[in-house]
């Protein structure tokens, strides 16, 4: 017998290793990570600990992507934010894993 499956996402998700930092909202940084996959509509993230998720449930992501165009290393990097609401966290062992969905991007 073989099974399948359907893709419930919206959008594909691409594999990268974006560090990140995950904040309350008031900017209070409740963990460090890295990014395990990204698309246009959120993220999935392995963070250093187990925090305490607010109650509900949104957080803001700062995410610093490459930036290839940049001339020297003291250049600011190339930082994202977004408000985003956790919508599922697991235990890694030591570590957590989190799904994001982005809320809105923040300038």
């Amino acid at each position: 017998m073989r099974v399948s499956t359907t893709e419930r996402r919206s959008s594909g998700r691409i594999s990268t290793a974006y560090p990140a930092k995950i904040r309350s909202r008031n900017g209070k940084i409740l963990a460090r990570g890295r990014t395990s996959n990204v698309s246009a509509h959120g993220a999935f993230l392995i963070a250093d600990r187990e925090f305490e998720i607010p109650s509900d449930g949104v957080v803001v992501l700062e995410l610093v992507k490459p930036d290839l165009g940049r001339t020297t290393a003291d250049d600011e990097p190339n930082l994202d934010r977004y408000e985003c609401c956790i919508t599922r966290s697991e235990s890694l062992g030591q570590l957590t894993g989190l799904a994001v969905k982005f809320n809105k991007k923040m300038t």
